[in-house]
């Protein structure tokens, strides 16, 4: 369909089959029916593609995996075959991109269907690829590339990314893990991670270093020697198998350095804005799912002889979660354009760190307002109120990791010239 926006101007916009579920915002516009500019049919396909899989080989067993804090490493590759692990990766290292090509309208697909399992530990560990692999894609020499990239593509190997210390979270100019170079152009590693996303499970590291004034990234195997693992007992992100990482005396091959010595840095900070477009983009879903159970048990939950929902300061709670929910999926969507029209990492850098915090306070929001429209369910492990119960715990994550709403906050102030 073409609108006309002027008499000189119009838009082609495409508007597709109710999909999913359908209470009003519990899944994005244009999964209800809304016109959209952005989606295509090759995106309505992939979108069912995710939603089969996960529907099928995830959210069944959600609770069992979380609740062991683990899950089956063959998931990795079953999303392989099934055509989703891979769609983002390039053809020549195994990537299995959908038909006319992987662009961010599936990337942002697959980050919001991933998260309706509504287990963000799970979520990020199948997600770890996302953030250890492109540092490797975007500056590794072809010859590094070709050794590790298509076993993490196909899922046989997991990569992880260390960047956070004991010492230095969000500020990433204080990490102190050092790598000292050697006569041999070799360098040898000493130092911790803390806070590492599949710690436990990763085969390989993307590793951001301090060498000498500047700083660096190498890949570093979990399987060599000085390379020590101690899981971190965390209160959500159970299946995550969160780690601190300790390297003494690592010995590194000079072709495992990731782009040139002292670029590493630059590389980490282009690397964020994915990283918290990411994560906002699971917030967001996190939030679509309160707001989704609140509505359901509202309107099935009687008080006082009538249905929940038929108080109006609960429908004002699910109303208030809705314009939340819609702004930050706006901005979402507003960013994915940016991206796909290569706007450059360091004008995306403010609006990344912003969609951050934003669907990071709506998640807040939603996940005690929900709470309170469930009631003591939503704090039972289990059952009606499970995924509420879930999300509360988790819910400092998103507010937290990929850098701290206060630490974001003052970033956006200083790219404003506030």
């Amino acid at each position: 369909v073409r609108v006309r926006i002027s008499r000189k101007m119009s838009v082609l916009v495409n508007r597709h089959p109710v999909f999913g579920t359908r209470f009003s915002t519990s899944e994005p516009y244009w999964y209800r029916g809304h016109a959209t500019p952005f989606y295509t049919e090759t995106h309505v396909q992939f979108r069912q593609l995710c939603r089969d899989f996960i529907e099928t080989h995830i959210v069944p067993f959600v609770r069992e995996w979380d609740e062991a804090g683990a899950y089956p490493l063959e998931l990795h590759r079953k999303m392989y075959a099934a055509g989703i692990y891979g769609a983002p990766w390039p053809v020549k290292y195994g990537g299995t991109p959908p038909k006319g090509g992987f662009d961010v309208w599936h990337d942002v697909i697959f980050a919001d269907e991933l998260a309706r399992c509504a287990a963000g530990g799970l979520s990020a560990a199948i997600g770890s690829i996302g953030i250890g692999l492109p540092p490797l894609l975007s500056a590794g020499s072809e010859q590094l590339k070709q050794k590790y990239v298509p076993a993490i593509v196909c899922g046989e190997k997991i990569i992880g990314l260390a960047i956070t210390e004991p010492a230095a979270g969000s500020d990433v100019s204080r990490i102190a893990t050092t790598a000292d170079e050697q006569p041999d152009g070799s360098l040898v590693v000493n130092g911790s991670k803390r806070f590492i996303t599949s710690g436990m499970t990763a085969d390989f590291l993307t590793v951001l270093v301090r060498t000498g004034d500047s700083m660096s990234l190498v890949l570093i195997e979990t399987a060599w020697e000085g390379v020590t693992r101690r899981r971190i007992a965390t209160s959500g992100w159970w299946a995550s198998s969160t780690a601190l990482i300790s390297f003494d005396n690592v010995r590194v091959p000079r072709s495992n350095v990731i782009g040139d010595i002292g670029e590493g840095f630059l590389i980490v900070m282009r690397n964020f804005n994915m990283e918290r477009f990411h994560l906002a983009i699971s917030a967001n879903r996190y939030a679509r799912i309160c707001l989704e159970d609140a509505y359901a048990y509202a309107r099935k939950r009687t008080t006082f002889g009538r249905p929940l929902i038929k108080n109006q300061v609960i429908r004002f709670k699910l109303v208030q979660m809705s314009q939340r929910i819609e702004a930050g999926h706006a901005l979402i969507e507003q960013i994915a354009m940016q991206i796909q029209n290569d706007t450059s990492s360091e004008l995306l850098a403010g609006l990344c760190a912003m969609v951050k915090i934003m669907t990071g306070e709506t998640l807040e929001f939603c996940a005690r307002e929900s709470a309170q429209v469930l009631g003591g369910i939503s704090f039972q492990r289990g059952g009606v109120g499970e995924r509420v119960e879930r999300i509360n715990r988790e819910v400092r994550v998103a507010v937290v990791g990929g850098g701290s709403a206060e630490i974001l906050t003052d970033f956006v102030s200083r790219r404003s010239k506030l």
